[in-house]
C-alpha cells in the first residue's frame, strides 16, 4: 500500500554523546547550556535546540548541532575527566530520518510492533523496526528514527518512493 501524504527526509547531521550515568549523578552536574534532565525514562527534554534522551537505567543520548560538536566534546570530556560519568562521541553510529504525514502511524505500524499512538511529543525509546534495534523520537508531526548508520542504504531503498 503507497501513502500518499507520507514522506521521508534524512535529518540534519548532528553530533550524539552516549553519556554512562544515573539521572541522579547528572543532576548533581550544573552544565552551562545542557538540556534540563528529563523526569522519566524514555523521555527528552531540549535547550536551544540541543536534545536530551534518557534512554536507559543509566544511559543518556546527548544530541547537538553539528557545528557544537567540538564544544560540546571538549566540556564533556572534562565532567569525564573529573570522574562525573563516562561519555562517547556517537555520531557515526546513528543516521536520523524524518517520517512525516498523513498516515504515519499506520505506516510505522508495519514496521514495528511499538505501539506509537501511546507515545506523546516528549517520548523516545529503543524498540525493533524492520528487524534492527531503532530509536524512535516521537515529533509534533511523525517520528524521527535513527538507525544504525550501516543500515542507511537499505532504509533508503525500503522507503525510497517516499523520499522528499
Amino acid at each position: 500500500m503507497i501513502y500518499k501524504h507520507l514522506t521521508l527526509s534524512l535529518s540534519k547531521s548532528s553530533a550524539v554523546f552516549d553519556l554512562k550515568c544515573s539521572k541522579d549523578e547528572l543532576e548533581k552536574l550544573t552544565i552551562p547550556n545542557f538540556p534540563p534532565i528529563p523526569a522519566t525514562p524514555n523521555t527528552r527534554t531540549g535547550n536551544n535546540g540541543d536534545e536530551l534522551y534518557w534512554v536507559g537505567k543509566k544511559n543518556f543520548l546527548f544530541r547537538t548541532v553539528l557545528s557544537g560538536e567540538k564544544m560540546w566534546q571538549k566540556s564533556l570530556q572534562e565532567y569525564e575527566k573529573n570522574g562525573h560519568f563516562a561519555q562517547a562521541l556517537v555520531s557515526d553510529i546513528y543516521v536520523f530520518f524524518k517520517f512525516t504525514g498523513t498516515g504515519v502511524n499506520d505506516f510505522l505500524a508495519r514496521i514495528t510492533s511499538l505501539d506509537l499512538d501511546k507515545l506523546n511529543t516528549t517520548n523516545v525509546c529503543f524498540s525493533q523496526a524492520l528487524g534492527l534495534k531503532v530509536l524512535f523520537i516521537k515529533r509534533e508531526i511523525g517520528f524521527e528514527l535513527a538507525f544504525e548508520n550501516c543500515y542507511k542504504e537499505m532504509v533508503l531503498e525500503q522507503f525510497h518512493q517516499y523520499l522528499e
